[in-house]
Order: C-alpha cells, then structure tokens, then sequence
C-alpha cells in the first residue's frame, strides 16, 4: 500500500514551467484519433454517462448500479489516476411523463392515445429470476392492428429502440463493450415462436430463426449498419463471414459479452445454432439464443463443451 501511495506520489511531479506563448499555456501534447490525450508524462481519456436515474430506481437496481461502479473502480490499474465527477440532476417524473406521453384532447380519438400512453409505460415484475416487460410491445401492438384492422399501430420494438441508446441493465456494460446487444437481446426473453424475427428477416412462414433472432438483436443495436455483425439466416453463413473477416476463434477461447456463439450439435463441423453471449467466468459460458426450444432462452455450457464450434467476435 504505501510503495503504491509513493509510486502515486512520484508519478504527480513533474517540473514546472514557465509559459511563454499560448501554445505552451494548453498542457496538451498530443490528441489521438481514440481520444486519449498526453498531457506531460500523463495519458488520459474521459467518458460520459448520462441518463443514469438512480433516485427513481428499484433497490435491485441501484445495487446493480452501485456494483457496475465498483467493478469499474476495481479495473482500474493501481498506478492509473482517476477523476470522477458526479453531476446530479433531479428529473421531475410527472414532468417526464408529460414530455413523453400523448396529450388528451378530448376530441374522440383519447381511447386510442390513452392504448398507446400505456404502451410506452412499462412497469417490471420479475418472471423467476429474470426481468420481462408486460405487456410485450411487439404482441400488443400486433392486437391492436388486429382489431382496427391497421397495418400497424404504435412502435412495436419501442424497448429494444430504448436500448439501443440507454443501456439500462449494465450501464459500464453497455459503453465499455456490446453490451447493448446482450441488453437487447434479454428484452426479449420469453418470446415463443419468433414470428417477430423471422418475419422481420423477410420470411413469410416459420423458418428456424435461431439466426434471425441474432441479427434481429445485431440491428437494433446498430451492429449490421456499421458492418461489426452480417445480417444471417444460416449459421454457416454466419460462420464463413466472421472467418473471413478474420473474427473467428474456435471453441474452448474465452469469449466477451456481444460475441457471437456457434454451436455443433451433431459435431460435423457445420454450425446449425447460434446465439448471443451474456458473460463468462472463465469455465462456463452464459448465453441467450433465440429457437432454444423455440423460445428466446438463457443458458449455459461449459466453456470447453464439444458443441461449442467457435465465436464470432465482434469489434470494429
């Protein structure tokens, strides 16, 4: 403890001079393209997180939070400074709510804005371990186009949309990694069939959607448009273009959160399932994959299971 208090120390001298321009008055050397600035003999980047709502948290959430903040504390390197700053604003949920909700107008159509107001307010409630959001937006906005016989009504994906920008469930996650596609992916925990996958693929009839599911959550997150994961329906086409682009790594690697998981169940050396890691400790893989058992399901393998073909790992 006090080598690395004396190291600290040693690191915070540095000569002292006297500015004679204004150029030599900005204690900036250099600025890379990635945003890390030499200032001296000190390297330093800053990130921004924003709309983090800690005060109108659940208690399981501001535990989440406050472990996510610990665990980027923890990973910072003994001999590396920190500064964090807190700017705390209140935001008024009534004032929220009244930015985001449709207005009464008492003109006829209040019905409908009032379906579509409890559509964009989601409440939680816990289904076993895990979190789903009732009423699903994708199945009520398909009834509610039903029964006005509409083509469509509301915004059927408004969680994953949401996600897509605010990463709710792991903030440090969600910039410091892909976890936006593991956000998106959960949001839809629970959904059987996948119409809303493969339909959304382009298929007019039940296809195996194990595939599409992945791309469907590699789309929302922004993934397919910035070239970081293809758009698939066959896991071997999957395979062959994260191979050629030189992401693949063969099973028993330790994959991150976001990677993309390929599985051999009949161990011929062709992939036929695909899903999205969660995380891993290191010995077992935790999953969430879409067409397992035709739901969109969690699970977990050992990290040097023989069904495990490889990843595609995404980065740019």
């Amino acid at each position: 403890m006090i080598k690395t208090l004396q190291q600290a120390l040693k690191m915070d001298r540095e000569k002292f001079k006297v500015s004679r321009s204004v150029q030599q008055a900005i204690p900036i050397q250099r600025i890379w393209p990635d945003g890390v600035f030499q200032s001296g003999t000190k390297f330093s980047k800053s990130f921004r997180f924003s709309d983090i709502n800690y005060a109108i948290a659940s208690r399981e959430d501001k535990t989440e939070m406050f472990l996510d903040y610990s665990e980027l504390l923890n990973a910072l390197d003994s001999g590396a400074a920190a500064k964090i700053t807190l700017n705390n604003r209140r935001i008024n949920k009534e004032e929220f709510e009244a930015s985001l909700l449709l207005p009464m107008r008492e003109d006829g159509l209040d019905a409908y804005r009032k379906e579509y107001n409890d559509m964009l307010l989601y409440r939680e409630h816990p289904v076993g371990s895990e979190k789903a959001f009732v009423p699903d937006a994708w199945q009520f906005s398909q009834e509610q186009a039903a029964a006005h016989g509409w083509s469509g009504y509301g915004d059927s994906e408004y969680v994953p949309h949401v996600m897509r920008y605010y990463s709710g469930g792991g903030w440090f996650l969600g910039l410091f990694g892909n976890g936006q596609i593991v956000t998106i992916a959960k949001s839809q925990l629970g959904n059987e069939g996948g119409q809303k996958f493969w339909s959304w693929y382009g298929f007019s009839s039940r296809e195996e959607w194990c595939a599409c599911f992945v791309s469907w959550c590699a789309d929302q997150a922004g993934m397919i448009q910035n070239g970081t994961v293809p758009k698939f329906s066959l896991c071997t086409e999957g395979v062959n273009w994260f191979q050629t682009q030189g992401k693949w790594k063969s099973g028993g690697s330790v994959p991150t959160p976001g990677t993309i998981i390929f599985f051999d169940w009949d161990h011929d050396g062709a992939s036929d399932h695909v899903g999205i890691v969660e995380n891993c400790d290191g010995t077992t893989v935790h999953t969430v994959e879409g067409n397992s058992g035709d739901r969109v399901k969690q699970n977990s393998y050992s990290i040097n299971s023989p069904s495990i073909l490889g990843y595609g790992f995404v980065y740019n």
